[in-house]
């Protein structure tokens, strides 16, 4: 006699609660019950999932697959609710692509989760490193990063091709090729609710807004193809998807696709068409009349002369004749880059953080010191000094991010930077180092960096086109540097360089340098 589904569903999570290995053996699979509709079962797997009781390991992610798959194919729902998030959501936002046919999703729109890149792709970077460059495999990579996301079939893809360094277009294209849920009309035709933070707006958009700003070519021309009036669609800034192709340089993604009568002359909130913002990306202004520091605050001065470059391919701005809303309009919400000089306050960083001083002041603060920033992470050699014990051999870059607690000291140092102090916080990072080290190439979300002394080669590339590396600065630039395209400028003392979301960019010492970085919220790229 068949014992009842609810007394099967207790034995079931008794056995998930009280015995770690219970997932991996045949009763687990065997004994999951045939119901109508009860959540239990799919709510404590994906709890477990997330409390990491089982460590990530890619034998793990495909059990779990196995698991829910059973589980959703004899019933079970996947609308349970845990810290306030269907899990539904979350085998969407993991990217546990499987699952996708079994899913009985709501009445709303939800396929944008499926394709964003916030959180997923960071990671996925840095595994991908590992195993084209480093060599690691698919098995110890996923293990030893036990993030959340189903990156297996992606590394595995790639695996293949070893390279110095990642290229973004080509890890885009793998992204792109895993499959989404099957698009609904609700899905196309009705927006998105964003917020991102308490202090920004709520945001509106539609699907396909969210494609061109999760890079994703394929879902845009599958939009505009069934429906080629949703080019008309505006988000909250009233931009069509042609504002934003032109934002992140993703035009090419309309080469198959006829845009409707009048979509071409629409104007956003700041009353530009897409092409004014296509020409206005494509000019380069020059207008600073700020003079630099002539000292370098006691810090070594000798320059790589050799590795300075005379290109200046950004524009460069004084800070007082680049008001706030200017800012805002002409480079946060078109991702164009931009060096700003003679920005408030930045002489008060300097007076606080001369050699002498900083030394004194600094001595024991904790820094994580390598040849490249956060060199641990990416497979290099790297660990935490104090500031004193750094400066003993000084033979690294410190690149450290900035902790309340472990560095209140530091943090209570930096100055409000005028408008730049409007922006909403992710996180800061201070640095320093002497010439010849820097950052390789690699990507985030917006930031801005304060240069308080010393002297900076900066190397960019437009969103979804750079690449990714794990190769010292120095080495890249004599080995890889040659043979791309990139787009260059110096940054002296004193300069605050804006660098929009998903641009590439790698940063060589031509002089000793310190300075923060700090990544931002931005609500027209976000």
């Amino acid at each position: 006699m068949n014992k009842p589904s609810n007394e099967q569903i207790a034995e079931w999570l008794d056995s998930l609660r009280s015995n770690v290995h219970f997932v991996w053996t045949d009763v687990a699979l065997r004994s999951i019950p045939y119901v109508q509709g009860d959540a239990r079962l799919p709510t404590a797997l994906m709890v477990s999932y997330l409390q990491r009781k089982v460590p990530i390991s890619v034998k793990w992610q495909g059990r779990f697959v196995l698991l829910m798959q059973t589980m959703l194919e004899r019933g079970h729902r996947a609308d349970g609710m845990i810290n306030r998030t269907p899990v539904w959501l979350y085998i969407l936002r993991f990217r546990f692509v499987d699952l996708y046919p079994q899913l009985k999703l709501p009445g709303q729109p939800i396929v944008g989760v499926s394709i964003q890149l916030a959180g997923f792709f960071g990671a996925l970077v840095k595994a991908a490193l590992n195993v084209q460059v480093n060599k690691e495999s698919v098995e110890r990579v996923v293990q030893q990063r036990q993030a959340h996301f189903d990156y297996r079939s992606i590394l595995k893809t790639i695996s293949e091709t070893h390279l110095d360094q990642v290229s973004i277009p080509n890890l885009i294209q793998a992204v792109n090729a895993l499959s989404i849920p099957s698009l609904r009309k609700i899905d196309v035709d009705t927006p998105y609710q964003v917020v991102l933070h308490p202090k920004l707006p709520k945001l509106h958009r539609f699907l396909i807004h969210e494609s061109v700003l999760n890079g994703h070519a394929p879902l845009l021309k599958t939009i505009c193809q069934r429906n080629p009036k949703a080019l008309s669609l505006k988000d909250f800034w009233s931009r069509t998807a042609l504002h934003l192709m032109a934002i992140f340089d993703l035009q090419h993604a309309m080469s198959s696709v006829d845009a409707p009568s009048g979509v071409e002359s629409i104007k956003d909130g700041f009353g530009r068409t897409f092409k004014d913002i296509e020409s206005w990306k494509r000019q380069c202004v020059h207008s600073s009349q700020t003079l630099g520091v002539s000292d370098n605050g006691g810090w070594n001065s000798d320059c790589l002369t050799e590795y300075r470059t005379q290109k200046q391919d950004v524009d460069v701005v004084d800070y007082d004749k680049l008001s706030w809303q200017q800012f805002q309009e002409r480079y946060a919400s078109c991702a164009k880059p931009v060096l700003i000089r003679g920005a408030p306050n930045v002489e008060v960083l300097q007076k606080r953080w001369s050699r002498e001083r900083f030394e004194r002041r600094f001595a024991k603060l904790p820094v994580e010191v390598g040849a490249i920033p956060y060199a641990r992470s990416l497979g290099r050699e790297g660990g935490i000094k104090s500031f004193s014990q750094y400066r003993a051999d000084q033979k690294d870059y410190v690149f450290v991010q900035l902790h309340p607690k472990q560095h209140e000291a530091l943090l209570n140092d930096i100055p409000k930077l005028g408008y730049f102090s409007n922006l909403v916080e992710v996180h800061t990072q201070f640095y320093q180092g002497p010439a010849g080290t820097g950052a390789p190439m690699h990507l985030h979300t917006d930031a801005w960096n304060c240069l308080v002394y010393g002297e900076k080669r900066w190397f960019l590339m437009p969103p979804f086109q750079g690449a990714y590396s794990a190769m010292p600065v120095r080495q890249w630039v004599d080995e890889l540097y040659p043979s791309m395209k990139v787009l260059e400028c110096m940054q002296r003392a004193g300069d605050i360089l804006y660098v929009p979301k998903y641009w590439s960019h790698a940063v060589l010492n031509t002089r000793e340098s310190i300075g923060i970085a700090r990544e931002f919220l931005n609500p027209y790229l976000a």
